[in-house]
């Protein structure tokens, strides 16, 4: 018998999977599991730009604010390191408490640190922040801000080439617009950095799914990235963003 995979009518669209006694093996079975396929347990991951978004990754009261909320709902350890992704020392300083931490090194890296505030504020000439920082393919007439997200995406194949026969994979999100502490209007709390549903025009960006994305979603995006389930992927670039980009194809 084989494994056979049957999608019910109901709104949610589950997806069933059966294994009949005599079809797939218990080691397939457990290939196949959640666990086995998204779960990160046992390894160690590094998080740039870890607090609640950019502009706040480097200050310390933040960082240990965000470490506090997750630690609540996670069953490994969270620890918040302050540093300037751009400054050496701290970046040699960061790698020898991580090495004195976990001698076996880390197999997750996230670069999820952003540009800082002055160069932001540089590119903002006559837009908003959110026209900017939200649309990360979409093009806003900023020639330098566009050019660097091209880079980042050649970047990506060019590094997984280089790190390929070192075991290394690399892969990138081309993110839509998602809420943030730049995509918040000025003097919004952390709810308001979290949620832009209220002040969001799906019409001005034509975004087929018909809303910004939601924070879930960007970390299933990542969970995916990182888990054993995409271990044959290298060099992706993975677009999440509602299907932006084919509404507005000369953005890629």
């Amino acid at each position: 018998d084989s494994v056979r995979c049957n999608s019910n009518k109901s709104e949610d669209r589950h997806v069933l999977v059966n294994f009949s006694a005599n079809g797939a093996s218990e080691e397939l079975k457990q290939a196949l599991s959640l666990d086995s396929l998204f779960g990160l347990k046992g390894l160690v991951a590094v998080v740039t730009g870890g607090g609640t978004g950019l502009y706040h990754g480097r200050r310390e009261e933040v960082l240990k604010q965000a470490v506090d909320n997750y630690h609540k709902h996670a069953k490994g350890e969270i620890i918040g390191l302050q540093a300037d992704v751009t400054n050496k020392a701290d970046l040699e300083r960061i790698i020898g408490k991580i090495s004195e931490k976990e001698p076996n090194g880390i197999q997750i890296l996230v670069n999820n640190a952003g540009i800082s505030g002055p160069k932001m504020e540089a590119f903002s000439n006559g837009h908003t922040i959110h026209a900017i920082s939200g649309m990360v393919n979409i093009s806003q007439n900023h020639f330098a801000y566009n050019a660097s997200k091209a880079a980042a995406i050649h970047l990506t194949k060019m590094m997984a080439c280089e790190l390929a026969n070192s075991q290394i994979r690399f892969n990138s999100i081309a993110p839509g617009v998602f809420p943030s502490a730049m995509t918040a209007k000025k003097g919004s709390d952390d709810r308001g950095k979290s949620d832009i549903s209220e002040s969001f025009d799906a019409s001005k960006y034509k975004i087929p799914a018909g809303r910004p994305g939601r924070l879930q979603e960007m970390a299933a995006s990542i969970l995916y990235l990182c888990g054993k389930g995409c271990q044959y992927c290298d060099g992706l670039v993975m677009n999440v963003d509602g299907g932006i980009l084919l509404t507005n194809p000369s953005a890629c």
